[in-house]
């Protein structure tokens, strides 16, 4: 099917930027620690992947053809999954979905640079020129401002201050999540020639949820959220759909 490729992408943009909406709106609501949600995501998604991987290809445990290649897609799973997820929820919460949507689309050219770094696969005028438009997007969103207040009480300038100081973080957050995807991008490139995308993704997935647990066990704030997802059945329902 020709644009198969193409379509697939801007099906997954789409999903992502939808489910990003819900996760910002329930964990700002609810308060939660983005360990927590990422926890929830990445279990639910493992389980889901890893059945229709069992249903569709009939494997159970998925083999890389080397140590190299388990490697590879071991510490992708943990910079990209553990880390780099984590870090966009954080910015997620601290900067809403609109402006953490936008530093993401970051991911896709750092991923070309590295990959023709590193890969020595091409990159083409075409390609520059979207690099450079969305570079220059993202820096006339890093310098946004929002307008100031007509009068400002010694409250609302406290008010100011932990604002700025809030979305500072969400930028760090937002840069981090992107430099992760980007590099467990490059490394799945690595680890994934043998095996189809569902046995990359669930291996991925395995040892980043691996990661996030002994993040839990050593957290307790982590366990009181993943604990506090559960209180309602509502809260448990939207996650599974934006999952």
């Amino acid at each position: 099917m020709p644009y198969l490729g193409e379509i697939a992408a801007l099906s997954a943009a789409a999903g992502w930027s939808v489910a990003s909406l819900m996760f910002a709106q329930l964990g700002t609501s609810l308060k939660l620690d983005p360990r927590a949600l990422n926890l929830f995501k990445c279990v639910l998604a493992l389980a889901l992947l890893w059945l229709t991987m069992w249903v569709s290809e009939g494997i159970v445990l998925p083999s890389p053809d080397s140590s190299w290649a388990l490697f590879a897609l071991a510490t992708s799973g943990v910079i990209g999954l553990t880390l780099g997820d984590t870090s966009y929820f954080h910015a997620l919460l601290r900067l809403g979905p609109r402006r953490t949507l936008i530093f993401a689309t970051l991911g896709t050219p750092t991923t070309a640079l590295l990959a023709w770094v590193f890969l020595e696969e091409p990159l083409t005028l075409y390609m520059l020129l979207g690099i450079g438009v969305t570079i220059a997007g993202v820096i006339w969103v890093i310098f946004e401002r929002q307008p100031a207040p007509i009068t400002r009480s010694v409250e609302s300038e406290q008010e100011e201050k932990a604002r700025v100081r809030r979305e500072r973080e969400g930028v760090g957050f937002a840069l981090v999540a992107m430099l992760c995807q980007a590099i467990g991008n490059i490394l799945t490139k690595y680890g994934s020639t043998s095996m189809s995308a569902l046995q990359t993704s669930t291996t991925r997935l395995c040892f980043g949820v691996i990661a996030l647990l002994v993040w839990a066990l050593l957290a307790v704030s982590v366990r009181r959220h993943v604990a506090k997802i559960f209180v309602r059945p509502s809260t448990v329902a939207t996650l599974t759909v934006a999952t």
